[in-house]
């Protein structure tokens, strides 16, 4: 599962999604079933966390948004779910420079953010913090429980491929309930530990929580 997860995302291996999609339809399924249960929803939004525009301009695409397109399109969301951009980055977050050891928090001299790949946890919370917003998407807007631009009344699931600290994760639920959303769980592929606890490509991945003390080989969220 790492060496997958990291040749479909850092080596340009899109061949790939077709091994992950029934993977992330499984996760999302499961997420969907639970949720209902507990939250009394009777529809659920799927809000992928949403990639920097210089992750984007790296590997020429969107990982995450592959894959759930190709959901989409084979009719693969559980009944019941949309999926929808509703979160992202504000204008300027990407600029970032390589994190320098032993600098004092997690940000340059000059503001910018700094990358998330091998930060710790507290300076991944930090890095992200506030450089998330929320809107409703086109389909959506207009129908909550508030005025026009609000997301009172939508419930929703984030979906990510990698947890890795749940930095990301935790700025996306922020910027999604400032806005009046109903956010009731995180579904991810497959977990690993944070920076300085992974092991070699080799080790096991696995698909939802995993326990801290093994790795996966999984490169840290960037």
């Amino acid at each position: 599962m790492a060496r997958v997860l990291l040749a479909f995302k850092n080596r340009g291996h899109t061949d790939l999604a077709g091994f992950l999609v029934p993977v992330l339809a499984g996760v999302l399924q499961e997420a969907a079933q639970e949720t209902f249960r507990l939250s009394g929803a009777r529809t659920l939004v799927l809000v992928p966390v949403p990639g920097s525009a210089r992750s984007m301009r790296r590997r020429g695409y969107a990982p995450l948004a592959l894959l759930i397109r190709r959901l989409e399109r084979a009719g693969l969301l559980p009944p019941g779910c949309s999926a929808a951009p509703l979160v992202s980055y504000v204008r300027g977050y990407g600029s970032a420079v390589p994190f320098l050891p032993g600098r004092a928090g997690s940000r340059a001299a000059d503001g910018r953010r700094l990358a998330q790949k091998g930060l710790g946890s507290g300076n991944r919370r930090r890095n992200v913090r506030n450089t998330m917003t929320a809107a409703p998407s086109r389909s959506n807007r207009g129908t909550g429980g508030a005025g026009e631009g609000s997301l009172v009344g939508v419930s929703c699931v984030v979906v990510d491929d990698v947890l890795t600290t749940g930095a990301t994760i935790g700025e996306t639920v922020r910027a999604l309930r400032a806005e009046g959303a109903g956010v009731f769980c995180a579904a991810v592929m497959a977990a690993t530990p944070a920076p300085g606890r992974n092991t070699s490509p080799g080790s096991g991945a696995a698909a939802g929580a995993h326990p801290q003390e093994y790795g996966n080989g999984i490169g840290g969220r960037e």
